[in-house]
């Protein structure tokens, strides 16, 4: 008779607070422990950090132990919708997004500021570029609505949004990229971190502990659970898989402090425990998957 669990009701939705990347990851390691443990009623409490204490050795993330049970080793790592898309991030952050910062109390209005998704490029002086857009938005009122603008000194068009409706504020995006395959950039970086991290977790699962591997992405407007799952499909089907027993999404928004986070594999049982009932993870609801959605 296989186990029974009494399944979630609420979003899984837990806080995290603006930190430095290691401490990030480590609250996200949290989030999905705090999941596991409240979903199947477990005390697992994280007792060690290996990947900090053995700098020379492919040690996991985080070690967890509960008394009388096997001990769990826990993975991390960041997954991507498309390639150098945490170097791409960067770059426009540092070229435009920190004047969202600088900016924020400037306008009597909501001004929005996009530009095409990778107008940011290696080569361009990003100093000069930002100091262009920021003398031109404190020295021009812009009309309300939208009005697409040549801005001198910045080599890419830029679109101004001016909203009179809502809050004040300024803030950045980026126009999306038609021709981006969100779903062959998902399953080529979840393929490479499957096959690292099996075997960097071999050692523990060798050892008689428990694997998981969390799969975090800071992308949800591009890479839904939906998109993630069906691309983490996809892929486990020729991955081995033999030294990872579940694997966790994270989906983090730093931005507004928190990370859902949903299990993606293991027995079935666990999966419908852990997450809300309309997720529909987990191999009993394959006919789910089996035909494409529209997004």
């Amino acid at each position: 008779m296989k186990k029974q669990y009494k399944k979630r009701r609420e979003p899984p939705i837990s806080s995290i607070q603006h930190m430095n990347n290691r401490d990030h990851q480590k609250a996200v390691i949290q989030a999905v422990l705090d999941r596991y443990n409240d979903g199947v009623g477990t005390a697992y409490v994280i007792t060690r950090w290996p990947d900090e204490e053995e700098r020379n050795n492919r040690a996991c993330d985080a070690f967890a132990e509960m008394k009388g049970s096997p001990a769990i080793a826990i993975e991390h790592t960041l997954i991507q919708s498309y390639d150098r898309q945490k170097q791409r991030d960067a770059e426009f952050m540092q070229a435009i997004g920190e004047l969202e910062q600088e900016l924020r109390n400037a306008f009597p209005y909501r001004i929005r500021l996009g530009v095409r998704m990778f107008a940011v490029e290696k080569g361009q002086r990003w100093d000069a570029l930002k100091r262009a857009i920021r003398s031109w938005l404190t020295t021009n009122v812009p009309v309300p609505g939208r009005t697409d603008v040549t801005i001198p000194g910045v080599p890419f068009p830029v679109s101004i949004i001016r909203e009179e409706d809502g809050p004040t504020g300024f803030t950045v995006f980026r126009w999306y990229d038609e021709s981006l395959d969100i779903s062959e950039g998902l399953r080529a970086t979840i393929a490479a971190a499957l096959e690292n991290k099996n075997n960097q977790l071999g050692a523990y699962r060798t050892a008689g502990n428990r694997t998981i591997l969390v799969l975090e992405s800071e992308d949800v407007a591009l890479a839904n659970r939906v998109l993630v799952y069906r691309a983490f499909l996809a892929t486990e089907k020729a991955a081995d898989m033999s030294n990872i027993d579940q694997v966790w999404l994270a989906s983090t928004i730093t931005q507004e402090n928190y990370v859902e986070v949903y299990c993606m594999r293991a027995p079935q049982v666990f999966i419908d425990a852990v997450n809300p009932p309309n997720v529909l993870f987990g191999p009993d609801h394959g006919e789910v998957w089996d035909e494409p959605i529209a997004l």
